[in-house]
């Protein structure tokens, strides 16, 4: 499950020699096909399974995505509730997040929407809003992560500090943190958890997409902290910027308890 800097770690994963599920339209790889398989696609291996939506999710457990075995699968979504009719008892997964600062990608969401004519959320209006404008629109999501997490995506769902606690224990108990402001670690990380191979090749190209060339990258400044455009992305996550606080804490916590040590370990070793 990723969370944010969605195309970097496609690409980074790639490196790593994963098969990703992906939403695919191509002649010879669609995720509307009546079976699932792997295609090779521009930056690696991909499976015609777009797990990134309600109905993409409901095929790929209908035809068995798990049950395939596909060799080196990682399924590639934020739909935490919805992707769990994918697995059963039999075949089970293992859930890992890479998480973005909230005021980072809120800010970061408000230039993307400007330029991406690429993308199924591309809307050229936002050109002329503000970003307090934004930030008090319908167009910058309210505490996402935390929303996600507890399965209250509606906007009239009101979220509560109960559904915070509750993200909280998820992370804390199911759930591999990794930060976008470490990008290169987390690949390393990764690896020594799932017992991937990890070589100089798969590190330099890591490197490339994680420091170098950073894919779908999009500069720009962040506001002050005391400016009303901060203090109103502020307000819109104020949820999702405890949370945060709290996975950078795991994170430092996990990388203690699993990333400091030779010996072989297990999910269980750091769960308390």
């Amino acid at each position: 499950m990723k969370l944010k800097r969605g195309s970097t770690m496609k690409h980074i994963l790639a490196c790593m020699d994963r098969v990703l599920s992906r939403r695919m339209n191509d002649k010879d790889c669609s995720d509307k096909e009546a079976d699932l398989h792997v295609c090779n696609y521009e930056f690696g291996s991909v499976v015609n399974a777009d797990t990134s939506s309600p109905q993409g999710i409901e095929r790929a457990s209908k035809l068995g995505l798990t049950e395939k075995n596909f060799p080196n699968l990682v399924i590639n979504t934020s739909r935490v509730f919805e992707a769990l009719s994918i697995f059963n008892g039999q075949y089970r997964g293992k859930l890992f997040m890479i998480l973005r600062h909230p005021i980072e990608r809120a800010v970061s969401k408000y230039f993307y929407t400007k330029i991406a004519t690429w993308e199924r959320n591309y809307k050229p209006w936002v050109q002329n809003m503000t970003m307090a404008e934004f930030a008090d629109s319908s167009y910058c999501y309210d505490n996402w992560i935390t929303r996600r997490l507890v399965h209250k995506m509606k906007p009239h769902e009101t979220l509560t500090y109960e559904d915070l606690a509750v993200a909280k224990e998820i992370l804390r108990q199911k759930a591999l943190i990794l930060l976008t402001k470490d990008m290169s670690q987390a690949a390393k990380r990764l690896a020594r958890y799932f017992g991937w191979n990890y070589d100089d090749r798969q590190g330099q190209c890591v490197n490339k997409y994680a420091v170098e060339q950073p894919v779908n990258s999009n500069p720009h400044p962040l506001p002050p902290q005391d400016s009303p455009d901060w203090k109103a992305m502020e307000q819109k996550n104020l949820f999702d910027l405890e949370l945060y606080a709290y996975a950078d804490q795991l994170y430092q916590e996990q990388g203690a308890l699993l990333f400091e040590q030779q010996q072989p370990y297990s999910q269980n070793n750091w769960q308390r």
